[in-house]
């Protein structure tokens, strides 16, 4: 699995070996380009689409992953998102990936997230799920969590709900942070505390008296 951070500017973004086992020509031609020099032109594009849908970013990576293309923060990612993700979701991502498997054009149209979501930059809610994974060591399979840890887990889950459940303009505040948004679903702790930096102390108070 390719690991970005050790690889310059220069180098070629994706695995050159990997590249050239893609079925389509056009398409490997294309990943065959791209370099890391360019993420950032990669990450403007992706900003001028607007978000993509939870499914369908676990169904960029599992493509990612089926042909051998997914980096260590993609595949990081795509633990992150299927943690989160409710089965629906997951079920959507497979058939999502299925598309791209057979469809040439839409793996081209999606060609930027697919460079995106393999170097997503790290959210505070990805660190904090890194840390939180690489902790649990290992574990007896008689012992069971404590209950404490139980309930950390239930208020870290109930504290994302659905974008819908959130007024649009209260979104619109935040912009497309990725501390706030990952996917569809929103983080409210994280959207409270970017409205807490992002606002004027008047403007905050007028806020919560609507």
């Amino acid at each position: 699995m390719r690991d970005l951070g050790i690889l310059s500017v220069t180098d070629p973004f994706w695995d050159p070996d990997s590249v050239g086992l893609l079925s389509s020509e056009q398409i490997a031609r294309k990943f065959g380009q791209t370099s890391l020099s360019r993420l950032a032109y990669h990450r403007r594009q992706v900003r001028k689409t607007g978000p993509l849908r939870l499914s369908q970013q676990i169904g960029c990576l599992l493509w990612l992953n089926r042909n051998d293309l997914l980096s260590t923060r993609g595949e990081e990612r795509l633990l992150f998102l299927q943690s989160r993700a409710p089965w629906g979701a997951l079920e959507a991502g497979m058939q999502f990936a299925q598309r791209l498997q057979v469809e040439e054009k839409l793996v081209l149209d999606l060609y930027h997230w697919l460079v995106n979501l393999n170097c997503f930059p790290s959210t505070r809610k990805l660190r904090t799920f890194r840390a939180r994974r690489i902790g649990i060591g290992y574990r007896d399979k008689g012992t069971l969590p404590s209950s404490s840890a139980t309930a950390r887990k239930k208020a870290d889950s109930e504290s994302w709900v659905h974008e819908s459940a959130v007024p649009e303009w209260l979104l619109s505040l935040v912009g497309s942070s990725p501390n706030v948004r990952e996917g569809e679903w929103v983080d409210l702790p994280e959207l409270v505390s970017e409205l807490q930096t992002g606002l004027a102390p008047e403007d905050l108070r007028l806020l919560l008296d609507l």
